[in-house]
């Protein structure tokens, strides 16, 4: 008996590539709150970016260490509050049992 496409989809190709998607999405979010701060550290006024350079231009170190650490601490929370809840959600046949 033949699979419709949409099984096929639906239950091998889809499975297969939900990790690696996953995966991506975890380094695209990391990514994004990086280049997030580099950009207001170029060109704003406000924000954690600017935060950091203008402590880093008064030579601040442990401002410069606490926002680094800020920055890392963000990319933590958006990683297992919102990729690691989705992912559960979408890998819940990947359990064991």
């Amino acid at each position: 008996m033949a699979r419709s496409p949409w099984h096929t989809l639906r239950h091998t190709i889809l499975p297969g590539l939900a990790v690696p998607i996953f995966t991506a999405i975890s380094l695209a979010t990391g990514s994004a709150v990086r280049i997030t701060i580099m950009a207001e550290l170029l060109g704003a006024d406000a924000g954690i970016g600017y935060s950091l350079a203008f402590a880093r231009v008064n030579i601040d170190t442990a401002k410069v260490f606490a926002w680094t650490l800020v920055s890392i601490f963000i990319i933590i929370l958006l990683d297992h509050l919102a990729i690691s809840l989705l992912r559960k959600f979408i890998l819940r046949w990947n359990r064991e049992e």
